[in-house]
């Protein structure tokens, strides 16, 4: 359970892509947003170009538990811990005072967004899959998630969301980039040259 939620996709060597919608969203701090059903963005592409500069990656799977804002910031945590087991010290220390606060989550969010910002190196990508788990009737999780979270870090990391649904775009900050199936797609020539180098040693025939 733990691996599955927090874990870094595992890359072969024999990994590929080239696609610059991909390329800027892991370079250019900010909020992408792919909206694809599975099989479109393969995680392990994401982590390939992570992977081809002096980056931290910090890598989370949305469940459907995270629906909960308590549960959806110890996620967050755990996740960021993998790098800097200090963050979120002083997050939860606050929860604790004040236990299932009603009106008191957006705090919470500030505050790990300021121990993020604090202690994650600069050089980092965050990637946060299956955003679609978040959305339920009133969306409360996402909202907090998107404008006392992620509103803070996208001046200071890339922050990618994946999600097999459309998301409110209201739950989250002005600016956010949306990319969806119909982008991801590549034309005939881009499709030879991926072919080319897969390093396969593929027959032209084949190609």
């Amino acid at each position: 359970m733990f691996c599955a939620k927090f874990s870094v996709p595992f890359v072969q060597d024999s990994v590929f892509y080239c696609d610059s919608i991909y390329g800027q969203a892991v370079k250019q701090p900010g909020i992408v947003l792919f909206v694809a059903l599975a099989g479109y963005l393969l995680p392990e592409h994401l982590t390939s170009l992570v992977n081809r500069q002096p980056a931290s990656l910090v890598w989370l799977r949305f469940g459907q538990e995270d629906r909960d804002p308590a549960t959806c910031l110890l996620s967050l945590i755990s996740s960021a811990s993998q790098i800097n087991p200090k963050i979120g010290s002083q997050t939860l220390e606050q929860m604790r005072r004040q236990p299932g606060p009603v009106d008191g989550w957006p705090p919470l969010f500030v505050t790990l967004a300021h121990e993020l910002i604090d202690g994650l190196p600069a050089a980092t990508v965050m990637v946060f899959e299956h955003a679609h788990q978040l959305i339920n009737a009133h969306h409360p999780t996402l909202w907090l998630l998107g404008h006392y979270l992620l509103e803070d870090l996208a001046s200071h990391f890339p922050c990618i969301l994946t999600s097999h649904q459309d998301i409110p775009l209201a739950a989250l900050p002005v600016g956010v980039r949306q990319f969806k199936a119909s982008d991801l797609r590549v034309d005939e020539y881009a499709a030879l040259a991926l072919a080319r180098q897969t390093g396969l040693n593929l027959p032209e025939k084949s190609i």
